[in-house]
């Protein structure tokens, strides 16, 4: 923001603002800057990563991945809740990515056709629900909420990118 700030005083807008699980299950800070990126001439929003970079699936994330042991742990409660459930924590977390209002676009990373498939199907129901065609079943929102409950004590944590040097 404070990089979009000064380029609007400069009169050189930023035309594109990409940010990576800033916008998932466990953290929703691109929310609140959107008005004000486009209030500073930021033309393009988009939202990457909705599974936060592998976090929010049925499997244990990459090793590398940077989030906290606390936030592995209440993804993997989360995961087998939705399990519980019969949801997929994936599926979810697309859905509520996607639901996202005043966004340019949202890039996801797929591994494979189904993946491709499955996101698709995620888009046209957070659509059709959006037309009023559709509404998102009552488990699948009592879910949302008790993962959103676990999830609390980690939420709109971030990490460094890069992450920062142990020398």
């Amino acid at each position: 923001m404070e990089i979009a700030r000064l380029q609007y005083e400069r009169n050189q807008p930023i035309d594109v603002i990409l940010s990576y699980s800033h916008y998932c299950l466990h953290n929703i800070k691109l929310a609140d800057y959107i008005q004000e990126f486009k209030y500073v001439g930021v033309r393009y929003i988009m939202n990457a990563s909705p599974l936060s970079m592998g976090l929010l699936r049925n499997s244990d994330p990459p090793e590398w991945h940077p989030a906290s042991s606390g936030l592995r742990h209440a993804v993997a409660q989360s995961a087998m809740l939705a399990e519980r459930n019969n949801i997929n924590i994936s599926k979810l977390a697309v859905q509520f990515a996607l639901d996202l209002n005043n966004i340019t676009s949202t890039i996801i990373g797929l591994s494979n056709p189904t993946e491709v498939e499955d996101a698709i199907a995620s888009l046209k129901e957070v659509q059709s629900r959006k037309k009023g065609e559709k509404v998102a079943p009552e488990i699948e929102n009592k879910v949302l909420n008790e993962i959103h409950q676990i999830l609390e004590p980690y939420f709109n944590l971030s990490w460094d990118s890069p992450p920062r040097s142990s020398k």
